[in-house]
């Protein structure tokens, strides 16, 4: 049965023994809804069910290409319990598939008590279709020059049509409900050089202002809540208090615990009617490029479906709350190759529920130079949000975006919200970089939330901020850390869901953090306490506390085959009340039985790259897990978001290695990528001739048995494997094959 993309409730190859009363199954497990939501790469799996009270019920979930023979083993799913999602359900997440594709998925459960009767295991199946990239529109071109309007185009535009934005400024705020179809939908785009901006049009031109001496400029303008003061060379000025703390470049808020922190560069600062704006002395706001927002969106649609914004230049949005590029309970929107800089508070936002099967790709977003104030000048203050922001509803993807110089990069939240929201999205393939605060926020619920491919440079505090995430699963997997200032993962505020932190790599310059010494890999709030978390194949660079989980305890959390290097010689943990002051005690606690401490021998950390060197302590020291990397070339995973001789992993080789905001913009999603080269990883144990083997202490008949054991595996004959496993660790103890066999057996 093939049910179109986008959202699928999957048929049930089992007949489902539900109670119409309602009432508790029990211990036995009784099914309900079986549900497949499938995203352009990835694919969430939902079985609701009552019962099975005492939690001795199993789930595995399988999967494969429509038509295919062999079925893969996906991630193990987890167990939820979320009023608003019906209850009780087994759910996990399929990864890394392939776009426009059909899967057949299905899911087994079984239960000593029963499932749904008498039976102690039932099969749920169905068939899904990935999306696609939404379709670009074909229809009449509505062409607006500067001057013109481009609300009065998009009020005629009906299904298909383009709204194109001439080469200029044009001075506006285009608001629309209009909706377009999949196969036609309505697209404001600009050409090259097309800009729409949320300033006052006149001030912008060098009009209104008057010279206050000392550097000081001022101008009338209605007054407001906020709004957002930006200049072309300068970026976004500075929001100071008043003017005696704008003339003296000292701020004093709540945040700065009623200290003076001075804030170099321009500012500005509002009274009535009076704007005051602070600039350097070679800067005159009569010859233009000061912009002072009086719109509160560039673009904002609500409830519109199938509508496309592209090739545009989006800025200073911001007399209110200030969002550059808004959509409010939109689904099935495409937002892309736009320049959004310098809005108020976000600047591509989709918020409000329903708001399901968004895409954002290949924009380029910037809030210059908000990274560059101190953190508690930031903290609370009108600059403190995102560059990219889902809170809204299922299904949503933002990828290949490069989000540069924000307090926070981008956030799929649900705080305070509900589990509803934004679950079942995807950030992938992204560079956030010089951030204030937050790279990533999955906080709130993280119900199936995959987060991975991602670069994260030059952050002053965290990578991932996981506070909280209350249900999950989420997935951080694959993602590139350098230069963090504080923390790799935050998990404050009773974090207690799901998270599986995999194959992360972590780097610190030893220059910029020898000073400090207080990078930690995990921290949570000691006050409230975390649980759920468990980190797999991940470096671990750090400086203070290696891991400091302190406070309650709140479920299973666990660590293992992980990498840990500090420049700084030491080694330091905290579990919950107990304190480790090398990973050998911290082993002790029942964590990284399997951890090591080691440099990781990067290939070149201090530009970024990664990658392990050959002979690299990372190489093949890695578990197999289902679904993350059980597809390797020789099996034998590395440490770290690279495998070694294997082509970097982004997924999309038309994403530039280094992006500019040129070369985002400039990358063509229609143009069919160019294949890339992969090597199988060498793996000298295995592949050696006899003359290799005996050079290297390998005997080639211990590396036939563990090939055969291997092949074995992969075919799925698991007894067969494990007596061959057996076989070379009882036959050859003292070969280093003998050590993976071990370990394949545990």
């Amino acid at each position: 049965m093939m049910i179109s993309p986008g959202r699928l409730l999957a048929t049930v190859t089992a007949a489902l023994a539900v109670a119409s009363s309602g009432a508790s199954a029990g211990n036995s497990l009784s099914p309900g809804k079986f549900e497949l939501y499938p995203t352009l790469e990835n694919l969430s799996v939902y079985l609701q069910y009552r019962g099975d009270d005492n939690k001795n019920s199993k789930a595995a979930i399988h999967y494969r290409k429509a038509g295919a023979e062999e079925w893969r083993e996906a991630h193990p799913p987890v167990r939820i319990d979320e009023r608003k999602l019906g209850g009780r359900n087994w759910t996990g997440s399929i990864l890394f598939l392939g776009e426009g594709t059909a899967y057949e998925v299905r899911m087994t459960v079984s239960d000593p008590d029963g499932v749904g009767g008498e039976d102690e295991s039932r099969i749920f199946s169905g068939t899904v279709t990935t999306r696609r990239r939404p379709n670009p529109s074909r229809g009449q071109v509505i062409a607006v020059a500067p001057g013109e309007s481009i609300q009065a185009a998009v009020d005629r535009a009906k299904p298909g049509t383009v709204v194109l934005v001439k080469k200029g400024v044009h001075y506006e705020m285009v608001r629309s409900s209009k909706s377009g179809t999949a196969e036609a939908p309505i697209t404001i785009r600009g050409e090259p050089g097309a800009k729409i901006f949320g300033s006052d049009r006149k001030l912008a031109a060098g009009e209104g202002w008057k010279d206050e001496g000392d550097g000081i400029w001022s101008a009338q303008i209605r007054a407001v809540r906020s709004r957002i003061v930006g200049h072309d060379k300068l970026g976004r000025l500075f929001h100071f208090g008043d003017l005696g703390q704008l003339r003296s470049g000292r701020y004093r808020s709540a945040k700065t615990a009623g200290k003076d922190i001075a804030v170099e560069g321009a500012g500005w600062t509002q009274r009535g009617g009076t704007l005051h704006v602070k600039l350097p002395a070679e800067i005159d706001p009569r010859k233009g490029g000061l912009h002072v927002s009086v719109r509160d969106c560039c673009i904002e649609f609500t409830g519109a479906r199938h509508v496309t914004v592209e090739g545009l230049e989006l800025a200073y949005a911001g007399e209110g709350f200030g969002i550059c590029l808004k959509f409010s309970s939109c689904s099935n929107t495409w937002a892309h190759h736009n320049y959004v800089h310098h809005g108020r508070k976000r600047h591509i936002a989709y918020l409000r529920f329903p708001g399901d099967d968004n895409l954002v790709e290949y924009n380029y977003v910037s809030d210059f130079p908000v990274a560059e104030w101190p953190w508690r000048t930031a903290k609370g203050h009108d600059c403190e949000d995102s560059a990219i922001s889902f809170r809204s509803g299922r299904g949503n993807v933002a990828r290949y975006n490069v989000c540069d110089n924000f307090f926070n990069g981008i956030d799929p939240a649900s705080f305070g919200e509900g589990p509803h929201y934004s679950r079942d999205c995807d950030i992938y393939g992204n560079w956030i970089v010089n951030t204030g605060d937050d790279c990533l926020e999955p906080d709130g619920y993280g119900v199936n939330q995959r987060m991975y491919h991602n670069y994260m440079v030059d952050t002053k505090t965290m990578a991932f901020s996981i506070a909280t995430v209350d249900t999950g699963p989420a997935y951080l997997v694959r993602n590139v850390i350098s230069n963090y200032g504080r923390y790799i993962l935050k998990a404050h505020n009773n974090t207690r869901g799901h998270v599986f932190y995999y194959h992360n790599s972590s780097y610190a310059n030893p220059k910029k953090v020898a000073d400090t010494g207080r990078l930690r890999v995990l921290n949570t709030d000691p006050k409230t306490g975390s649980g759920g978390i468990h980190g797999r194949n991940n470096v671990n660079w750090a400086t203070a506390y290696m891991i400091r989980r302190g406070g309650r305890d709140y479920g299973p959390s666990s660590w293992d085959y992980d990498c840990y290097f500090n420049p700084l010689g030491t080694y330091r943990f905290l579990w919950l009340s107990k304190r480790a002051e090398s990973l050998s005690a911290f082993q002790a606690l029942g964590q990284e039985k399997h951890g090591f401490v080691a440099d990781p021998q990067y290939v070149d950390a201090d530009r970024g790259d990664l990658m392990p060197k050959a002979g690299s302590p990372l190489v093949n020291k890695g578990v197999v897990i289902k679904g993350i990397n059980d597809d390797l070339p020789d099996g034998r995973p590395d440490l770290g978001a690279f495998e070694l001789g294997v082509s970097r992993w982004d997924r999309d080789p038309r994403f530039p290695a280094a992006p500019t905001k040129e070369a985002v913009l400039g990358v063509d999603p229609s143009a069919k990528p160019a294949a890339k080269p992969t090597e199988k990883k060498p793996d000298p144990a295995v592949t050696a001739s006899p003359a290799e083997a005996e050079e290297k202490k390998v005997d080639p008949k211990a590396a036939q048995l563990f090939r055969a054991a291997r092949q074995a595996e992969r075919s799925g004959m698991k007894e067969m494997a494990k007596v061959l496993y057996e076989r070379l660790v009882k036959e050859y103890p003292d070969s280093p094959l003998a050590e993976e066999a071990k370990k394949k057996l545990e």
